[in-house]
């Protein structure tokens, strides 16, 4: 093993190390066990909201792959970029999906009135229109 591969090894390890310790202050809130049920599951996987997002998700993750593993590496070697040049590509649009990923997270608000993730404190104030009394969902 040469010594740059040995590097990217050993960054990947830390990253894995720190990605952990990062999780470790995290509470958990433990729930009575519930037997599963395919019933539940079906009708967990029928709703509309799940089809939609599942759609959604494998639409975005088939781009996704297809852009950063096989158009980008071919695309970059045919204009005449090393294997390096292709791996710091594949690289970066790998980080760029996971701060992304990051970003958003704040961004998604409760799907269901009277949903509370886990971890939440307290209720957050719903969104009101301006010039009407109701609040939106």
């Amino acid at each position: 093993m040469n010594r740059s591969s040995r590097a990217g090894l050993f960054l990947a390890a830390g990253a894995a190390g720190l990605a952990v310790l990062s999780m470790l202050p995290t509470g958990e809130e433990l729930r009575p066990r519930l037997q599963p049920s395919w019933e539940g599951v079906t009708r967990l996987a029928a709703r509309p909201a799940v089809l939609l997002a599942s759609l959604l998700a494998a639409i975005g993750q088939f781009a996704n792959r297809t852009t950063t593993l096989e158009f980008t590496p071919i695309l970059t070697g045919r204009l005449g970029g090393s294997d390096v040049t292709q791996s710091i590509l594949v690289s970066v649009n790998l980080l760029i999906l996971m701060i992304g990923g990051l970003c958003a997270t704040p961004l998604i608000r409760r799907p269901v009135p009277g949903y509370r993730p886990r971890g939440q404190l307290s209720r957050p104030r719903p969104l009101r229109c301006r010039g009407c009394s109701q609040a939106n969902f």
